[in-house]
């Protein structure tokens, strides 16, 4: 069973240990802490299965919208459903706190998760050349509107 949740401050190094295995070049341990720590705008939903954390989504609340910061699955929960069920509760929790929409930047080499925001509704409305220094791979940027739903 999947159990959804937000993250406490003493989830931070279990979050940088599922980064690292996501991620060529994850986040340091050191954002992980000063985001659950000491920034007000953040909010970090955990999904947990077999009793451990499989997958995090890091949010920030920026005035009207709900900026995905991270997002990330553990690789053997992958193809599971988990991710779209992690997504599916980021967009409840920011339509009940009445966003305009939510917005965020993929990697675009990152089929999987492309394929799962377009899934749920999100598109494309901008690319951001070089985006992440360490591949200089460019990102998409993606909304979804709630506007009319």
């Amino acid at each position: 069973m999947l159990e959804i949740k937000i993250a406490q401050k003493r989830d931070a190094h279990e979050l940088y240990k599922l980064e690292c295995e996501c991620f060529e070049h994850p986040w340091s341990e050191e954002n992980f802490k000063n985001d659950l720590l000491n920034n007000p705008l953040a909010n970090y939903f955990i999904a947990i299965s077999d009793e451990k954390i499989v997958a995090f989504a890091a949010i920030w609340y920026i005035l009207d919208e709900v900026h995905i910061a991270n997002f990330c699955v553990k690789p053997d929960y992958r193809k599971k459903g988990i991710g779209k069920k992690l997504l599916n509760h980021i967009i409840l929790d920011a339509k009940q706190r009445n966003f305009m929409g939510i917005t965020l930047e993929v990697n675009e080499k990152n089929e999987a998760a492309i394929n799962l925001y377009l899934a749920e509704g999100f598109v494309a409305y901008g690319f951001r050349p070089g985006y992440y220094s360490e591949t200089k791979d460019a990102a998409i940027i993606m909304w979804k509107f709630f506007e009319g739903e």
